[in-house]
């Protein structure tokens, strides 16, 4: 199957010159077109705490003599304490101020460390607090140094004089004032053992001229221009050492700064490693990983384009650290060369719906199975998409009323998002997907009433029985056949189900555009197709996505024994959309005949929710769909989230 692939293009930046003394000029490499496609991973958790102790497991699998300890607040001492961590082969993590803000922390030293191992802490007890040393001793850690100072500046020193160095060994000069030039080198520094050292207010402290004249290096490198690092500083820095050659970079930004770094130290890398260059934490603890193969992190703008990439020449694996808040998933996705399929922005057919469906089969196998639960009155395929892996089930349907197919457009998304992630363990959101759907299957039919979509979008020319259809009562003649919710029989689906039928409300008697219940219940066979595939499955929770309101609904006259279920679940799902929570019982005529009616009978949670701003009898502009998908875009892992935590079946 063709697909429009993104090619990854690895640009240049010129890089300029400084006439510094001795300094070096840097020359600039030709721009390459990458042709294959990299292997990409991310690693990421929840939050800089979970992230740093997925990466630390990604080099320290096994028993540790040492661990790192630096501040996830603060990046003026955790970026030259990356050095110490790597010297001492130690896994290097994040932590919070208070213990228990440091479980993570915690659990990995409880998993990895020696029992005579040394834990180092790297700040002062206002950055890690004292209870986290006694935590330390009460589980079990025996050896702890903390190393810190009277400030930033001071605690650096006492970094590197931590480190084992030897005469002319060369350092690396940065600004105290901010992070991404420093955390750019810290790997290659890491790597190579060479000491981190602060200016600050563009001046060298004593101490840190000092250790300078007691290492006498061979090589400084600066990192940032004469704004952060300046010449002043690099004048000291020529007194102190006069036979030593200075290498400084200095982009245009802190990007351009970090290529320059990158195609400096590594211009024919096979391995990158990319990291939010608006945030440090991810940076500094996947620095440790990026140094087991002297490999620089790349800084970039998580937003940024593929384009916006270093140049390397034979880049065969690129690893990003971070969730979609440090790096977007358009990013990640677009170096895979993996576009998405659903284009939500067009007219959704039934054809394109088919079309895309077996494509994402196709592109994702051990996410998706594609399936067919019945036929419609036309006798289209009612297609079902079963995404993930889990025992426990959740089923979501879309296009219920014929006007209403931007639903099957947001769910046909939401599949293809969702695929995507889980088949490389990207997160959603912040969800992990992979965790939630290797526990819960989603139970997908994203069009029910497909030969009603038809006529809303192609007019009565398109249907098998013009005359038929012609007959039968059309609500707003003036809006067209775009107005019509029912399927081509005139019968509105979502008022044939049996719980209710004989009680339900109806301002019409025959076949219509709308609101038509049929002669009894059960009689479609879309109805009939959906009963069987809830009657055949041990659904969690059903959800029927509409368009008309910006509404949940989540109970009826039925739900009385297990509302202590549905109103927290429902309360939470207002929180996550935004949505406005519907009452526990319908108005008098507003209930019975429904989908939702029939499946509260048989005690199974289920929520209909509205998703559209405005109530209309003509579909929902194709243009709108990111307002749509923006606010309700993860409840499909929502309630796999919920169904996780449901205890049994409810049988009250």
């Amino acid at each position: 199957m063709k697909r429009n692939s993104i090619k990854v293009f690895i640009t240049v930046l010129a890089v300029t010159s400084f006439m510094l003394f001795n300094t070096c000029t840097i020359a600039a490499t030709p721009s390459i077109n990458l042709t294959q496609t990299p292997e990409v991973t991310r690693i990421w958790g929840a939050d800089r705490y979970e992230t740093a102790k997925a990466i630390a497991e990604k080099y320290c699998s096994d028993t540790v003599e040492n661990i790192v300890l630096v501040p996830g607040n603060s990046y003026a001492n955790a970026i030259p304490a990356a050095v110490l961590a790597y010297q001492k082969k130690a896994a290097f993590l994040l932590v919070g101020p208070s213990a228990n803000q440091t479980k993570e922390a915690f659990d990995f030293i409880a998993k990895h460390l020696n029992t005579a191992g040394m834990v180092y802490l790297v700040g002062d007890s206002d950055q890690i607090g004292q209870d986290v040393e006694s935590k330390l001793a009460d589980i079990g850690c025996a050896n702890i140094t903390r190393i810190s100072g009277e400030n930033k500046i001071e605690t650096d020193h006492l970094i590197a004089k931590e480190l084992s160095v030897q005469i002319g060994t060369p350092v690396v000069i940065a600004t105290s004032e901010n992070f991404p030039d420093s955390l750019s080198i810290s790997s290659i520094a890491a790597a190579n053992g060479w000491p981190i050292l602060f200016s600050e207010n563009n001046q060298l402290p004593d101490s840190i001229k000092e250790y300078i004249s007691s290492i006498k290096p061979s090589q400084f490198y600066i990192t940032g221009g004469t704004v952060v690092v300046s010449a002043e500083v690099e004048a000291e820095l020529k007194l102190i050492q006069p036979e030593a050659e200075f290498i400084r970079f200095a982009g245009k930004d802190r990007y351009d700064t970090s290529r320059q770094i990158a195609n400096y130290f590594a211009p024919d890398a096979s391995n990158i490693y990319i990291a939010s260059g608006l945030q440090f934490p991810d940076g500094i603890t996947g620095g440790m990983l990026a140094a087991q193969t002297k490999a620089p992190v790349l800084l970039i703008n998580p937003n940024a384009q593929i384009q916006e990439l270093s140049n390397f020449r034979t880049v065969s694996t690129i690893t990003c650290f971070g969730g979609t808040q440090a790096l977007s998933a358009e990013l990640v996705r677009g170096l895979r060369q993996k576009s998405s399929v659903v284009n939500p922005y067009v007219e959704y057919s039934y054809e394109q719906m088919r079309k895309d469906a077996a494509e994402i089969q196709e592109l994702y196998p051990e996410a998706v199975q594609l399936e067919t639960i019945g036929q419609s009155v036309e006798n289209r395929e009612l297609l079902l998409l079963k995404l993930g892996k889990g025992e426990k089930k959740v089923f979501l349907n879309g296009s219920m009323h014929a006007r209403e197919y931007m639903t099957t457009s947001f769910l046909m998304k939401m599949i293809d998002e969702y695929a995507y992630a889980y088949t490389y363990d990207e997160p959603f959101d912040n969800y992990n997907v992979k965790t939630l759907l290797d526990n819960v299957t989603l139970y997908i039919v994203p069009m029910v009433n497909p030969d009603g979509v038809n006529l809303v979008q192609n007019g009565l020319s398109a249907v098998n029985n013009p005359q038929k259809v012609k007959q039968m009562r059309l609500f707003y003649p003036k809006l067209g056949y775009a107005s019509w919710k029912a399927n081509i029989n005139g019968v509105d689906l979502n008022r044939n189900f049996p719980v209710g039928w004989d009680v339900k409300s109806s301002d019409t008697k025959v076949p219509s555009s709308q609101n038509y219940k049929g002669t009894q219940p059960m009689t479609e066979p879309e109805v009939m197709a959906v009963m069987d595939l809830v009657k055949n499955n041990s659904f969690k929770i059903v959800v029927s996505y509409h368009t008309q309101g910006e509404y949940i609904f989540w109970s009826d006259k039925n739900c009385g024994s297990f509302n202590y279920l549905l109103e927290p679940m429902t309360n939470r799902l207002v929180s996550l959309t935004g949505y406005e929570k519907g009452g526990k019982i319908h108005t008098s005529g507003n209930w019975g005949a429904g989908i939702a009616d029939w499946t509260r009978s048989l005690k199974i949670p289920t929520f209909t929710l509205e998703l559209c701003p405005y109530r209309s009898e003509i579909p929902y502009p194709d243009s709108g769909f990111d307002d749509v998908w923006e606010r309700v875009k993860d409840t499909g892992l929502f309630f796999a989230q919920e169904a996780i935590a449901l205890d049994g079946s409810i049988t009250k």
